[in-house]
């Protein structure tokens, strides 16, 4: 039985129809160098891309998080270092103290000191954008108020953050707290009313007392440094928690090019058995519809 040009034509076209598809395939991945436009082109490799891209969604939070409680750490840092440059002055001050005789000379001190409780007291209250640093987790208020007398000089400083403080993964299974301690926030407030008192003493020319809260200033010192480390310490850790997801990072990127990518020599084989099978089927289409339609005749 004759099979009819029709026939052959009804049959040939899927084929061509075929071909043609795998070749704008093929041209599309040595274009975009992407292997899978759809998840049809392999739904394996495509599912594991996803898990991937999942998992880099979930470190790019974590790089996020390490960012600001690195800004937050540097910010702490300096402040304490504020404080500890005041505190070192305010030191100063009080040995200036021994060998000075009348009440002029104290005055003129108690008011140098009573310029350094302000700034305390500022830098007590720093905030990072819009978060006070030495608040514990109540980063919304002012942790520390003063209490002034008849003519605004701070008689005292109170504490009133929180007792605990917010912490944050940056790992799957880490988390960092980059805020001052509760407890060192008290001292903070110690600090504060320790200058208060040297204020005080000196206003009163009272060197005993001076004397007293010069000790106490060497405590907040030794204090001072221990805050200074402790932070110190974070900044480092969240370098290394930086430098970890960036390569956890890099990686994944790297296993995404290995499911999804193209390899350029095997496509552009492909693509030329492709384009060549395209074109022996028009040739074969041609021979043969030329065959039927003279026996046709």
């Amino acid at each position: 039985m004759r099979v009819t040009s029709n026939t052959f034509a009804e049959s040939l076209k899927p084929q061509l129809e075929r071909l043609a598809a795998n070749q704008i395939k093929l041209q599309s991945q040595l274009a975009t160098g992407q292997r899978i436009a759809n998840p049809s082109d392999d739904p394996a490799a495509m599912g594991r891309v996803l898990e991937i891209q999942s998992e880099k969604r979930e470190i790019g939070q974590y790089q996020r998080n390490i960012s600001r409680l690195d800004s937050v750490a540097n910010v702490t840092f300096n402040s304490i270092e504020s404080l500890q440059r005041l505190n070192q002055r305010a030191t100063e001050l009080s040995f200036r103290t021994t060998d000075i005789v009348g009440d002029e000379s104290y005055q003129a001190y108690a008011l140098e000191v009573n310029e350094l409780i302000e700034q305390a007291l500022d830098v007590a209250n720093s905030k990072y954008l819009k978060d006070h640093i030495f608040a514990g987790a109540a980063v919304d208020s002012a942790p520390f108020t003063a209490t002034r007398d008849g003519d605004g000089n701070i008689t005292a400083v109170t504490y009133g953050g929180s007792t605990t403080n917010p912490e944050v993964s940056i790992s799957d299974v880490a988390k960092v707290n980059v805020y001052n301690d509760p407890t060192a926030n008290t001292q903070i407030e110690d600090h504060i009313n320790h200058l208060v008192a040297l204020r005080d003493a000196m206003q009163a020319a009272d060197q005993t007392a001076v004397r007293a809260a010069a000790d106490d200033l060497f405590t907040d010192e030794d204090n001072i440094v221990l805050m200074l480390s402790e932070t110190s310490a974070n900044i480092l850790r969240l370098e290394v928690a930086e430098t970890q997801q960036a390569r956890r990072y890099s990686d994944l990127d790297e296993r995404i090019s290995v499911e999804a990518d193209a390899d350029f020599a095997e496509t552009m084989v492909d693509l030329t058995t492709t384009q060549n099978a395209y074109q022996a089927a028009l040739s074969s289409a041609a021979r043969v519809l030329q065959q039927s339609l003279i026996d046709f005749i």
